[in-house]
């Protein structure tokens, strides 16, 4: 019961709304103590005080005198009490994302391009699906629905063919889709934040050898010289996000955690140590 009360009470976002029905005791001067088969008798010791000395109690209370059930006023005086939002409230408008994924680069084309690799990897599970790559017809089509100008699909589907030509021979992303241990794909989390409640989706994790690996994949390209470098700016500019990831996960079960930044166009890969 404690169980059932803890779920249906913590899956409320905006507004929780409990009602229950509570008998007067011998006095008809306070609210009975409710037995430990009521779901109430989870919250009573947060809520008795509250219950037994609001105006509401002293107003829809029967009398001791009172032999037949009567129908009850509350009188013209009584106002409802003000709502207190609770903690993860006073600074939420909703759930707000956090860590959402950012194309700001080389405009829409591009942009759509990185859009269709990122959601390809988030729903593969399995290096097999490398060996399955799409058809030019299939790339028009699904790319032209993400809103790719027909004057740029050639050179869109060419780049994501040229993606595919790495990804495939790279045994890094081989590793990271064979896992199976505790593996998620597109993991949604909601967790009381600062801002309230904040919600993450993490691409990939899994747990290998009792460490917990959280993968993001980074769909950008670089153009020119100088990869290595921009991979590890790039390390630097999504570790805060990552981290935040991991900082999540490890409230819900510490573990040791590695983290990592895998880029689809370059058959890249970036990880560090989650401290």
């Amino acid at each position: 019961l404690q169980r059932l009360m803890y779920v249906a009470c913590t899956r409320a976002k905006q507004h929780l709304y409990l009602t229950a029905e509570l008998s007067p005791d011998k006095n008809a001067e306070a609210y009975k103590p409710p037995s430990s088969d009521n779901p109430l008798y989870q919250l009573w010791p947060a809520l008795e005080k509250e219950l037994q000395s609001s105006e509401l109690c002293k107003a829809v209370l029967p009398s001791a005198e009172d032999n037949e059930v009567k129908l009850r006023y509350l009188a013209d005086s009584f106002e409802i009490p003000e709502i207190v939002p609770m903690l993860w409230q006073q600074n939420s408008a909703g759930v707000v994302d956090v860590g959402l994924v950012e194309y700001d680069w080389a405009g829409d084309s591009a942009r759509l391009v990185g859009q269709w690799l990122h959601n390809w990897l988030q729903v593969t599970s399995g290096s097999g699906a490398l060996q399955h790559i799409p058809s030019r017809y299939k790339l028009s089509g699904e790319l032209s629905i993400l809103g790719v100008a027909n004057s740029e699909l050639v050179q869109a589907i060419d780049r994501i063919l040229k993606a595919f030509s790495a990804m495939q021979n790279d045994s890094k992303l081989n590793w990271i889709l064979d896992q199976r241990n505790m593996a998620h794909n597109e993991y949604d989390l909601s967790f009381v934040g600062d801002n309230g409640v904040e919600r993450i989706r993490i691409d990939r994790t899994f747990v290998v050898d009792g460490v917990r690996w959280i993968i993001d994949y980074k769909s950008g390209q670089h153009l020119g010289e100088g990869l290595n470098d921009w991979l590890d700016q790039e390390q630097q500019r999504h570790a805060q996000q990552l981290n935040r990831y991991a900082e999540v996960l490890n409230k819900k079960e510490l573990m040791q955690t590695r983290l990592g930044l895998y880029f689809p166009m370059h058959a890249g890969w970036r990880e560090w140590e989650y401290t």
